[in-house]
């Protein structure tokens, strides 16, 4: 009895309904930041914050499965949140006359420490979920170690690498 073809169908459902989440939480900060392009500046956060979860699930020794991309899937709204976060502080700064090269800056140290706090909480929520054991451990443990990673690396870029696209973006 063949199970790859329903294992492929669940792996590509799952990809496609991620793709709407993302599309609508973008969708959501274009509503609220009523800006193109710091929209894109968060949108942008997204496929490589997913990248870099990706190369943690690999030298963490997983793989890309229905579990894992479940776990990805889920970490899509920390991303976006934390990226927002950043990019919304920014935007006001700028727009309260701060020029770009000192309100980025100080834009970032300003929510660095409450987005920290909130990533680390999340991670701390899931890790558990790595200690049980059996075989309800053997399902829950990819999908937790999936959704800290990707939670570290939306942190990763909302820090590093959103204020660099906001830069770019901003007038």
């Amino acid at each position: 009895d063949d199970q790859s073809q329903p294992i492929a169908r669940a792996i590509r459902d799952l990809g496609i309904e991620g793709l709407l989440g993302a599309a609508f939480a973008v969708l959501v900060v274009l509503a609220f930041l009523l800006s193109m392009r710091m929209t894109l500046a968060t949108a942008m956060s997204i496929p490589l914050a997913l990248l870099i979860a990706c190369i943690g699930l690999r030298v963490g020794g997983q793989s890309l499965n229905v579990v894992t991309l479940a776990g990805l899937v889920v970490a899509v709204g920390r991303v976006v949140h934390v990226s927002a976060v950043v990019v919304e502080n920014i935007k006001r700064r700028v727009e309260a006359g701060e020029h770009k090269f000192a309100g980025i800056p100080a834009a970032v140290r300003e929510v660095a420490g409450s987005i920290t706090i909130s990533t680390l909480a999340t991670a701390v929520v899931f890790a558990p979920l790595a200690a049980i054991s059996g075989r309800v451990g053997d399902l829950f443990r990819p999908f937790a170690f999936a959704v800290v990673v990707a939670s570290l690396a939306s942190l990763l870029v909302a820090l590093m690498i959103v204020p660099v696209f906001c830069f770019w973006l901003l007038d």
